[in-house]
């Protein structure tokens, strides 16, 4: 398991990302988590999965090396690694939950 990084604000990207550069609320998420935790944070979670094609240029530019997506994303593959799909959790579930999310996912 790994703490990486899911912005500060929690904006819809898809939205809001206009032109590829490096979105202020990811290198500030980013760098308290590096800095936290003493480790690199390379990979990025879209909130509420919402990304574009600016969105992934974005993150590339933001030094991000990969970021996952929820059911709009793609399976791991080369050409995929800024649209991983990931499973959703919802906020704070019990443990019996995220052991039911994992025995799912090994089926």
């Amino acid at each position: 398991m790994s703490i990486q990084s899911h912005t500060v604000s929690h904006p819809d990207l898809a939205e809001r990302v206009r032109q590829p550069a490096a979105v202020p609320s990811w290198w500030t998420s980013r760098q308290a988590i590096q800095q936290a935790l003493d480790r690199p944070v390379y990979a990025l979670a879209y909130p509420a999965g919402s990304y574009s094609q600016r969105v992934i240029q974005a993150a590339k530019a933001a030094g991000y090396v990969m970021a996952v997506a929820t059911s709009k994303g793609a399976a791991l593959g080369p050409k995929s690694v800024f649209e991983i799909t990931r499973r959703r959790v919802q906020a704070l579930p019990a443990a019996r939950e995220l052991c039911e999310v994992a025995r799912l996912d090994e089926r």
